[in-house]
């Protein structure tokens, strides 16, 4: 089994949206809702290594909270936009026309969060293994990951760095994984940020 951990790239690769506005290179990325407004977060990976139909065994998004928040009971669900080497969205319309992944994970429960702390994700792998089980799938493209509120508290809301805060605690995504055939391509991977 091999292990990829990669990190969004660039301010263009993540952003929050609270249901009118898409906001790239924002500071912060709020997941949940804060004055009665709902946040999703957005977040773009390169995956060099792992191939069409390769077998996914785990996998976590992994974000580090900018600030302290300990806000009530968050809900959240994770997917993917179900396409091939995902482009990220020009505003919220894009967002909105976004076909989800049938696979969709629920993260719920979210504690208090401290300050330059990574928290993971729930297990996400069936969402990855169908994104990459895609026929149009291949080492080397993009996936855009998706946290979107699903009827958090009022004021349950977490926040994570964005890239343009600071691009070495910006959002990761690790996925544990075996190729057909076994071994990793080992494609372009002077391209990813190494962790």
């Amino acid at each position: 089994m091999a292990q990829e951990i990669v990190q969004v790239e660039a301010d263009a690769d993540d952003a929050w949206d609270e249901g009118t506005n898409l906001t790239p290179a924002a500071n912060s990325q709020y997941i949940g809702d804060s004055s009665g407004t709902d946040y999703d977060s957005l977040a773009r990976f390169q995956l060099p290594n792992v191939a069409q139909g390769a077998s996914i065994s785990s996998a976590y998004l992994k974000t580090c909270c900018d600030g302290a928040t300990s806000g009530t009971a968050c809900a959240w669900e994770v997917w993917a936009s179900d396409e091939d080497d995902a482009s990220f969205p020009a505003n919220h319309a894009a967002y909105a026309a976004l076909t989800p992944t049938t696979a969709v994970v629920t993260w719920d429960g979210a504690g208090a969060w401290v300050k330059d702390t990574w928290y993971d994700s729930p297990d996400i792998a069936t969402i990855i293994q169908e994104i990459v089980n895609r026929e149009g799938w291949a080492a080397n493209q993009h996936i855009l990951l998706v946290v979107s509120d699903d009827g958090s508290d009022a004021d349950a809301y977490r926040r994570g760095y964005a890239h343009n805060q600071d691009n070495d605690k910006a959002m990761k995504l690790e996925v544990n994984y075996t190729n057909v055939g076994g071994a990793p391509l080992m494609m372009n991977s002077y391209r990813r940020r190494r962790v």
